[in-house]
């Protein structure tokens, strides 16, 4: 069995809410056919709630001053902004009770001594400006656990390189004489590795069921959406935009995991597919307005990637991440089903510092 800790910026990364998202969905399939664990520590409980309800709280603050500015228009000066604190509130409660139904802590008494909090906070002083703290506290919660479930794996699931890197949370793991921890930096990583395998499930049999056409039709129905994500300028605007250049240059699988339904005896695949396509739009109008923007941008640089072409046209020209789920027959050997699940146009600015592109 595997007990398994997830860190903070995996339920970011799962977005709002964490709960629907389909990677989480295949780990609690996973957990459930496996009898695995997915254990919430505290320090990650108490930080995840405080994101959410202060993301909850800015989208709020933005509804009240558009209220607040339409109250100044005549015809609008008798409307009364919405009460949102009950319905804070009642979405606050949700989450907490989404997230509590794993929450776990082992008993940590022996372990968060005045020696070890001490060794920590200095050896993270001299090695690292940053304030560390928090993954101390994890760390902690994981060898706790390891130290309690001896014949199981704990495995932590963080995209913070500390949990391998740091020499003080190795060292204090083999003074405590408790069983090494595995870490991941997804959950979609830990299931490619722990999820249903067989030898005839590989990444050319996978791609060989992703249809292009599929690809170019969802990407062609969304088109619109892009040009949000080539440049600032267009985030806020909702408007039909021309596509004069649309290419395909590559598709690959990046990862895939699978696990057996109990019901049916098939498997289900999550497949995560990189795409490569570049996107030329037609040329903005107002050439001026591009040319002050990107000069803004040498002074304060954006997310977007700013790209333009030599005609003032917005160019995406970039990885996508798309995702789609197969069902697959073992007894069958063969793809019964392939359904596109979504797309994520900024992936290459998040996900992609490991790979030669």
């Amino acid at each position: 069995m595997n007990i398994l800790i997830l860190d903070t910026n995996i339920y970011r990364q799962l977005g709002v809410p964490f709960y629907k998202h389909v990677d989480y969905l295949g780990l609690e399939d996973y957990c459930y056919s496996s009898g695995s664990e997915i254990i919430v520590t505290k320090t990650v409980r108490e930080e995840y709630l405080d994101f959410y309800s202060n993301n909850i709280s800015k989208h709020v603050e933005l509804i009240k001053k558009s209220y607040e500015q339409l109250s100044k228009f005549r015809s609008f000066s008798k409307i009364k902004s919405p009460n949102f604190s009950n319905l804070k509130r009642k979405e606050n409660l949700l989450v907490l009770e989404k997230i509590e139904k794993n929450t776990f802590a082992p008993r940590l008494d022996s372990f968060i001594t005045e020696e070890n909090l001490l060794g920590f906070l200095i050896e993270n002083k001299r090695a690292s400006k940053n304030d560390n703290t928090r993954d101390f506290l994890i760390w902690l919660n994981a060898l706790a656990a390891s130290e309690r479930f001896k014949n199981d794996q704990v495995i932590i699931i963080s995209e913070d390189k500390i949990f391998e890197e740091n020499s003080y949370f190795k060292a204090l793991r083999e003074k405590l004489n408790v069983n090494p921890i595995k870490v991941f930096k997804s959950i979609s990583s830990f299931l490619s590795v722990h999820g249903f395998s067989s030898q005839k499930l590989t990444k050319e049999f996978v791609l060989s069921h992703i249809s292009e056409a599929k690809i170019r039709k969802e990407l062609l129905r969304d088109k619109d959406s892009i040009p949000s994500h080539i440049s600032e300028l267009y985030y806020s605007q909702k408007k039909k935009y021309k596509l004069e250049e649309f290419d395909i240059e590559e598709i690959r699988v990046k990862e895939f995991y699978s696990h057996k339904e109990l019901e049916t005896s098939f498997v289900k695949i999550i497949a995560q597919i990189e795409v490569q396509v570049k996107m030329v739009y037609e040329a903005e109008k107002n050439t001026q307005l591009v040319i002050d923007h990107l000069n803004a941008c040498k002074i304060r640089p954006t997310f977007h990637p700013e790209t333009f072409d030599e005609e003032f046209r917005p160019v995406f020209n970039d990885w996508i991440l798309f995702h789609f789920q197969l069902v697959y027959s073992e007894d069958e050997n063969k793809i019964l089903s392939s359904k596109f699940l979504d797309f994520f146009p900024d992936y290459s600015r998040f996900d992609m510092n490991d790979q030669e592109l």
